[in-house]
């Protein structure tokens, strides 16, 4: 495994999306500002329906590196570029929401199935 590089950057909101699987930056490096009960027993970090870190007020994830736990999906959502592309458009648009004072909107992902892209690419 390569060197990790971790940068602080202090923001106002700062949004974390992490592709390439799970790698172990987040509870062994101590990131400043992530409360150690946030992690999951495979270093995910822990996050609500709005993509907002479980203890936080303004750090958000999206990716593989974020476990959001749903009614469809209790054991988190699959570590897939579809999840995280979804999950990004959809914090943009609750970006929006939360700078006009309104509130953010739950994220539900919507498996369309795999044939799509198979099919895509034949």
């Amino acid at each position: 495994m390569s060197d990790i590089i971790i940068v602080l950057i202090y923001s106002g909101i700062t949004a974390l999306a992490i592709g390439l699987g799970v790698i172990p930056l987040t509870y062994e490096s101590n990131m400043e500002g992530l409360p150690a009960d946030c992690f999951t027993h495979v270093n995910q970090i822990k996050i609500n329906r709005i993509n907002k870190v479980l203890g936080s007020e303004n750090i958000f994830a999206i990716g593989d590196i974020a476990f959001m736990e749903t009614p469809k999906y209790v054991k988190g959502h699959p570590q897939d570029a579809n999840v995280a592309i979804t999950q990004g458009k959809y914090l943009a648009k609750n970006f929006k929401r939360i700078i006009q004072w309104k509130v953010p909107l739950d994220y539900e992902y919507r498996d369309l199935g795999s044939r799509a892209s198979r099919a895509f690419f034949r």
